[in-house]
């Protein structure tokens, strides 16, 4: 299952992993958030200091610590070469932690968000991709999504690299790792809803406001004064519409 505010990488099934010393020194490639919501890159060396991390339910919001441990990933490129990272970090969460919420034969979460060991940075790190990932939602249960990194092609069909007609919008990264987009106002039938526009806006010393993105919401959540806004302009536009 994949997070779109996930820092880490949780799995429940960690037996035959090497978990790592108590203090381990990793040299990642970090991106870096500027307030214009750029990523330079910048080498750095990361000291992890303990084998305890937390692990987090995106679905239940339950916490527990788990394992440092590492392994190696097999991931499938675009064309078609099949790539390795020799040591793939991720963290051997309880396994009560994730039997709960989580679809049916799913292992563990994929965390997406800006930290150093996310699947993305990891990714970046190793193979010295631009980092840029795509992910495509399925719109059933019953079907597979697809997660492109780097910056493309993205080959959903054989000759066709969708990656060119995508429309890009920007990401701002919060204090605590997750991904945010500037939404400067909401409209109904080109009619602007009455709402407070320091809501829109996020709050970079305590992370609230703004617009985040969430890959585990199946639905859209609104602060209550917006939600009663959008609400009214819409009956209202509905009953002008006949």
């Amino acid at each position: 299952m994949g997070d779109s505010c996930g820092l880490i990488v949780s799995n429940n099934t960690c037996p035959e992993h090497t978990m790592l010393p108590f203090a381990t020194q990793l040299n990642v490639l970090e991106l870096t958030p500027t307030t214009a919501g750029l990523v330079p890159l910048r080498l750095d060396q990361v000291a992890i200091t303990t084998r305890g991390i937390m692990s987090v339910n995106p679905v239940t919001r339950q916490s527990a610590i788990g394992e440092l441990a590492q392994d190696v990933l097999a991931i499938q490129s675009s064309p078609g070469v099949l790539l390795r990272v020799p040591q793939y970090l991720f963290v051997c969460a309880p396994s009560q932690l994730l039997q709960k919420g989580l679809p049916l034969n799913v292992q563990g979460v994929v965390g997406f968000g800006h930290s150093t060991i996310s699947l993305p940075n990891q990714l970046v790190s190793n193979f010295a991709l631009q980092p840029i990932f795509a992910m495509c939602l399925t719109s059933s249960p019953s079907k597979n999504g697809i997660i492109f990194f780097g910056a493309g092609p993205y080959n959903l069909l054989p000759g066709r690299d969708f990656s060119r007609q995508l429309v890009y919008t920007p990401l701002i990264v919060s204090p605590a790792g997750e991904y945010y987009i500037q939404v400067s106002s909401i409209r109904i039938n080109s009619y602007p809803v009455p709402i407070n526009p320091s809501l829109l806006q996020i709050n970079y010393r305590s992370g609230s406001g703004g617009t985040m993105i969430s890959t585990t919401n199946p639905f859209t959540v609104l602060e209550h004064s917006i939600f009663v806004a959008l609400s009214q302009s819409f009956a209202h536009e509905l009953l002008k519409s006949g």
